[in-house]
């Protein structure tokens, strides 16, 4: 089964960006609201978020094992895409 990817997170920093970038998440440079520690926002507005395959229970878990915590949710377009979040943020 397919499935969506987002974080929790938008602004990274580089080593942070480096390994999101394995996903196939896209980096901008932040220049607006500098921040030396996290130089980086991630784009999910301009670009398709990264897709994954995930076919087994033992698949996803070895999933979470290596990202950290996540959560599974419906996307916003009629449920059609299935999102897994890694939860490496505050998010309401």
């Amino acid at each position: 089964m397919k499935f969506a990817l987002r974080t929790s997170k938008y602004w990274y920093n580089n080593k942070d960006k480096k390994r999101l970038e394995k996903l196939g998440f896209i980096f901008e440079k932040e220049t607006k609201y500098l921040d030396i520690r996290k130089e980086w926002y991630k784009d999910d507005y301009n670009v398709d978020p990264p897709l994954i395959e995930v076919n087994t229970l033992k698949e996803l878990i070895d999933f979470q094992k290596e990202w950290g915590d996540i959560i599974i949710q419906k996307g916003e377009k009629n449920g059609e895409i299935i999102y897994i979040e890694i939860y490496d943020g505050y998010r309401e």
